[in-house]
């Protein structure tokens, strides 16, 4: 029975040369290799993507926090100046740019990996809400500054 399932590989290996069997092993055993290198190569650089994902993540958000423990700064000095502390006005002037270029940051990764991460539509109501409190922010009072600021 299984003489006769292995008849047709004996009369092929019956008629082939040495050379021309060794290479037909040879090819025989190579394809499942081939195979398991090509997975185990995907898989790589599926982690390797991955990876890099996380890292720029990781980037963004750490541009992010720094913008917005500025922002809360901005916050409270805000606060202090328009409850009667004439002191933060120039510490406020100073931050500001600091805040400008956080904002310049977070730009810039928003056009190379805004899409990637999926965080444009957000940072644009972020950004725009920010804008729309330093429009604002000399006619309202301490009150609505700090609440506007927290809203953010």
């Amino acid at each position: 029975m299984l003489r006769n399932l292995f008849q047709p590989a004996i009369s092929l290996m019956n008629h082939l040369k040495y050379p021309q069997k060794m290479v037909l092993m040879a090819s025989i055993f190579s394809l499942p290799l081939a195979a398991f290198m090509y997975l185990l190569v995907s898989d790589i650089n599926r982690g390797v993507d991955f990876a890099e994902e996380g890292r720029l993540v990781i980037q963004y958000n750490q541009s992010v926090m720094v913008f917005f423990k500025d922002v809360q700064e901005h916050r409270g000095m805000t606060n202090a100046l328009l409850k009667g502390d004439p002191s933060f006005r120039e510490k406020l002037l100073v931050l500001q740019p600091q805040i400008d270029q956080h904002i310049k940051a977070i730009d810039s990764l928003e056009n190379r990996y805004g899409k990637k991460l999926g965080t444009t539509g957000g940072w644009s109501k972020i950004k725009k809400r920010w804008q729309t409190l330093q429009r604002q922010l000399s006619g309202m009072q301490a009150r609505e500054s700090f609440d506007a600021h927290t809203s953010l």
